[in-house]
């Protein structure tokens, strides 16, 4: 979900999902955001801090306040320079702080996908994971030796 009232803005980080195949909703004001975030339950919500109606703080106070929108990680995105702002948001729970002006796609992309769990390919080859084996166990290049042949023969000579 994108939370901005800059119409241009948000469009183009719809394209960016979009194109990623996400499914994007948007709101323009901080009062339709709490309320479409309730109804529509999305797995993330990017917020701008300007908004009209409720601010991105306001709105994130909401959301954490009630059941269905506590948990829903929160990217929080600005054109304010404020450090304090940024200490807030990260204070009140946001994933990560972007500011507009500077926006790192690379940075931006890995966020998101921390987010929903999604390991690149490179992540993926660091860890050795096996489909068989639990998520997230590491595997040591011993465990990958070849096996012992039975009848002691090297295939490979």
């Amino acid at each position: 979900m994108i939370v901005d009232d800059d119409r241009v803005y948000a469009k183009i980080l719809s394209r960016f999902f979009e194109e990623r195949d996400f499914d994007v909703i948007t709101a323009e004001d901080g009062v339709h955001a709490a309320w479409m975030a309730a109804k529509e339950q999305p797995g993330l919500i990017l917020l701008d801090h300007y908004l009209p109606g409720a601010d991105g703080l306001t709105v994130l106070d909401r959301l954490r306040r009630v059941g269905v929108t506590s948990s829903i990680p929160v990217i929080y995105l600005t054109g304010s320079e404020s450090e304090s702002l940024e200490k807030k948001a990260k204070a009140d729970g946001v994933v990560a702080v972007f500011r507009k002006g500077d926006l790192d796609e690379d940075e931006f992309l890995w966020t998101i996908n921390r987010v929903f769990g999604i390991k690149t390919a490179r992540e993926r080859w660091k860890t050795f994971e096996n489909p068989d084996e639990p998520p997230g166990q590491p595997r040591t290049p011993s465990d990958l030796a070849l096996p012992d042949i039975p009848d002691g023969s090297d295939p490979w000579a």
